[in-house]
């Protein structure tokens, strides 16, 4: 599994009267991404995607700005009326994984929040400023060290139970049952594909038929619906949610974000 599965954490508080809203805290991921590579023989390479691999797109923007609209409607403009109109340091903590995607994300994300930034109070009173852009900090750690928001950061007993999962008697069953699968997808997409990694050909699928980039004529409705299938079997192995099913394996995914919550 690619090593950035990562999310957004945004913590939001204020002081107010007793059994009222207090604290609201909010996880996402990022918005739509480019592939974070492709398969040898996909005629489409890393310059037919804007900013290059697994970075974000401009349809990923506006989805993580329209996500801002929604906070803003839900928690300054509707009924709650729990933050201020305009931004406010004591209000807002953001917390983003070190990485490309997640970063830009945060920034479209408040950009759709906070669109009514004050000139001369919120940013400088200059025509040459973006309008209404009130810049905030996104605060991020090294994604090495980052136990919150990275769920592949380096754990040897996840790494353990990874292996376990792997030499168990169901693991090996879905791998030998779609053996004659794997060896096609292989021969076709000219990487070598098994029960592993089989995600990443459903991933640039997926990243390319949402842009409307045509296809191999190998890749048909029921590839691209096993390729889906299989994709979520492997994670559900990876996560510790499949036979043998491994609640400790998940809890480790998970990492620290669940103690924030």
């Amino acid at each position: 599994m690619a090593a950035f599965l990562i999310f957004l954490l945004l913590l939001i508080g204020t002081t107010t009267l007793a059994d009222e809203l207090i604290l609201v805290q909010i996880v996402w991921r990022h918005g739509d991404r480019a592939p974070m590579s492709t398969y040898p023989t996909d005629i489409h390479r890393e310059e037919a995607w804007s900013y290059g691999w697994g970075e974000l797109t401009e349809l990923g923007m506006q989805q993580q700005f329209a996500l801002g609209r929604l906070i803003r409607h839900r928690y300054i403009e509707g009924n709650y009326n729990f933050l201020s109109n305009n931004y406010k340091p004591k209000e807002l903590y953001i917390r983003s994984t070190d990485v490309n995607r997640t970063l830009i994300s945060a920034l479209a994300n408040l950009a759709g929040m906070y669109p009514t930034g004050i000139p001369g109070k919120d940013y400088p009173e200059s025509k040459q400023w973006p309008t209404h852009w009130t810049p905030i900090p996104i605060h991020t750690v090294q994604n090495e060290e980052d136990f919150v928001g990275n769920v592949f950061s380096r754990c040897p007993r996840a790494d353990q139970l990874t292996a376990i999962i792997r030499c168990s008697k169901h693991y090996r069953e879905v791998a030998n049952e779609n053996k004659n699968f794997f060896d096609y997808v292989s021969e076709k997409s000219g990487m070598k594909v098994n029960l592993d990694n089989i995600y990443i050909i459903n991933d640039i699928h997926y990243a390319e038929t949402v842009h409307n980039m045509s296809q191999p004529s190998w890749i048909t409705d029921d590839v691209s619906k096993k390729l889906r299938n299989l994709s979520m079997i492997t994670s559900e192995f990876i996560y510790g949610i499949s036979k043998p099913y491994l609640p400790e394996l998940t809890k480790l995914r998970g990492g620290k974000a669940f103690l924030l919550l």
